[in-house]
Formats: C-alpha cells, structure tokens, sequence
C-alpha cells in the first residue's frame, strides 16, 4: 500500500470487501484505519466467507445485493444492538481480544490496540528503560510497528544506541562491543519499523498526535510512546485539562486502534521514617491530576531496588480480566544489553538472528560498564 497512497488522496469513499474471516477482518480495520474509517464502509458477504461463495450460492445477483448495502463503520453518537451484529457475532465466535504478551518471564500482562498504558516510578528508576523493553519486545514477537516522542531519550542517536544495545545484546561502546555489521543489521531492522516523532510547529499534544496519525496513514503504526508527560507543551496543567488531554488521547487510540504507552513522573515520593525507604509511586501520585489513575487502562510502576540490584514492575491496574492480572514481578537488569531477566543468567542472544553471541560463552568473563560480572553476582 505505501509506495500507491499517493493515488488514493482524491478517493472520497472506499467500499471494502474482504473475505469473513479473522484474516479478512483484520485487513479490513487496518485498511479503515490507514483510510480513514469516516471515508470507509465494508460489505457483508451474507453467510459465506467472500464474495465467490455468494456467487455460487446466490448467484450474481446475490453478490450485487451484498455491494449495494455496504455496512458504515460506527464511529460516534447513540447505536443500538443490531449496530453492533457483526462485532457480537464475532466476538461470540473468536472469543475476547487477549491481546499479545511480552515473552518476559512472569509479566502477566497483555496489550491491545485501542488503549492506553500508563508508566510511572521515581526519577532514575528506569521508566525509559522498561518502556523501550516493552516495545521492542513487542515489535519483535508480534511485529508492532511503533513511534516515539522521547524527549527524555534525547540525542535520539543515543536513544538508538540502546535500542541498537537490547536487540543485539552486547554494549555499545567498550570491551566487546557491537560491531559495524551488528550496528548494520540493526538500522536495516528498525527501519520502517520504528520512527522518532519530533514535530516542526511545536511540541504540543495536539502536534505530537498529528504526526503520530500521518506516520499510521502512511506506514500502519500499532502503537507510540509520550515520554515524558512533562515534556509536551501544556497550556494549562491543571486536573480538568489534564482529564480532557487523556481523553483526547484515548479517543485517538480507539478511533486508530492504537496503543500508547505514557510516561508520567511522580510527585516527590513518600519516605518511610522507620526504614528510609522511598515507597512505589502509584498512578494516583502522577504529579498533576488523579486521572492518570482514573482514565489509564492499565498502569505500571518501575521500582528499583538498588541493594538488591533488581527492578520489580509492579502491575497496578489493569483495565480487562482477561488481559492479565494485578502483580508485582521482580528482574535482573543487565546493564551492557539493558535488558531486563528473570532467569539465573542473562539472555546474551542476538534478538534478530537469534543466534547466541560469542562473548555468552564465558559470561563469568564479561566486562561489564560498572565492573566485571563474577559468579556470586550473578547468583546474587
């Protein structure tokens, strides 16, 4: 479709008629969704699965029936149930958007396009980090396509460099280091599979989330990350723009079946006076507004354990049973690949080859960017 979407600019209506099945269905919202669902209907192919089975079944002018009452997609205002025939009868027969998982070791947490994802934890507990783990895992298993506003990532060459670090599992600089056809098979990989937004009005909600549209029209996103909340320009700040903003968002990710991960900093975190412990922010103690709690669909939190050495994602919210469940798991972090484990040792595999790096051989060996890696820290 990208190298002809010019030809399709002066299209007003589209009429969509693919085959009544899972696979169909799903080319039909994602062709909806890249044209626009205003400017789309689709067409029914009564009980049979395409429009060669109406034609053996009913004849011509069985499939003439068909294409002379598209359906209209339903996007806005009051519908009653017969509106909604097609999706019941589908969710009846497929059964319930599951979404799709992570493969991390204990996170029970699937996502779904349409919704959103908010993360917080306090400054410097690795909320970026988690953040572009996620992705990237979803990007690889399930080949989401995703884009970032990442001002917190900035240079966005250094964003890339850690991305580059996660899927090949090695560090970027210093001993053992990516080589320059590992950075190759990197770029060639993420090309037109992840983009960085940097708008050129400015930085505001509305901006950002234009250029996350255009780049779904022209390419087919499934999900974009804001991080951070702060570093969009807001005119206002208070709990009523902050509710009206996350509407907006979350009426953008449903009208684009789009999943977004936000990030939002806490307020300064409570101490507790008998142990000096900082506790885990929750949604509610997002600086600004308690609708982060209340508009997110799920909600996860980042706490870093620094004398453990361990990071535990704690599952705060999640909107749908049958996505996941509230938890807590704890991982491992390894700081040349950035990645997060939950195994006794880390994952040295080079994620896009899936081919396992030299220097795994020995990983008692490993030089790490704060030291070398012995056996009792690893077992610790």
């Amino acid at each position: 479709l990208n190298n002809c979407l010019p030809h399709f600019k002066e299209i007003e209506k589209f009429h969509l008629g693919l085959d009544n099945d899972s696979n169909g269905r799903k080319l039909r919202d994602e062709l909806a969704d890249r044209f626009g669902k205003d400017k789309c209907d689709y067409i029914e192919w009564k009980d049979k699965k395409d429009a060669n089975d109406v034609l053996k079944q009913y004849g011509i002018q069985g499939v003439i029936d068909c294409c002379t009452h598209p359906i209209k997609f339903p996007l806005e205002g009051a519908f009653t149930i017969s509106d909604f025939s097609y999706e019941i009868s589908d969710l009846y027969q497929n059964g319930l958007e599951r979404g799709v998982g992570l493969g991390l070791h204990d996170f029970p947490l699937r996502f779904v396009k349409g919704y959103i994802t908010v993360v917080t934890g306090i400054s410097g507990h690795g909320k970026s980090e988690a953040v572009d783990e996620m992705c990237l895992r979803l990007t690889m298993r399930h080949k989401w396509m995703g884009a970032f506003y990442s001002p917190e990532n900035k240079p966005t060459q250094l964003h890339y460099s850690k991305m580059a670090s996660r899927l090949i599992g090695k560090a970027w600089d210093g001993p053992n280091r990516i080589t320059k056809e590992e950075d190759k098979l990197v770029r060639d990989y993420l090309e037109k599979k992840i983009w960085f937004i940097k708008p050129e009005k400015d930085f505001s909600l509305s901006s950002v989330l234009k250029s996350i549209r255009d780049l779904q029209v022209r390419f087919g996103l499934d999900y974009f990350v804001i991080d951070a909340w702060n570093k969009l320009e807001h005119k206002e700040n208070d709990t009523h723009y902050i509710g009206r903003a996350l509407d907006e968002i979350a009426l953008f990710c449903e009208t684009h079946n789009l999943h977004c991960f936000l990030v939002a900093h806490p307020i300064k975190p409570e101490v507790d006076k008998k142990t000096g412990l900082v506790g885990v922010p929750k949604l509610y103690n997002i600086s600004g507004s308690n609708n982060f709690n209340n508009k997110a669909d799920n909600g996860i939190s980042i706490y870093l354990d620094r004398d453990k050495g361990t990071a535990t994602w704690h599952i705060l919210k999640v909107k749908f049973k049958h996505w996941g469940w509230i938890a807590a798991p704890e991982y491992k972090y390894e700081p040349n690949s950035g990645r997060y484990y939950k195994e006794a040792f880390p994952d040295f595999t080079n994620w896009i080859t899936g081919k396992v790096n030299e220097i795994a051989k020995n990983p008692y060996e490993l030089p790490l960017e704060t030291g070398v890696v012995t056996k009792s820290s690893i077992n610790d």
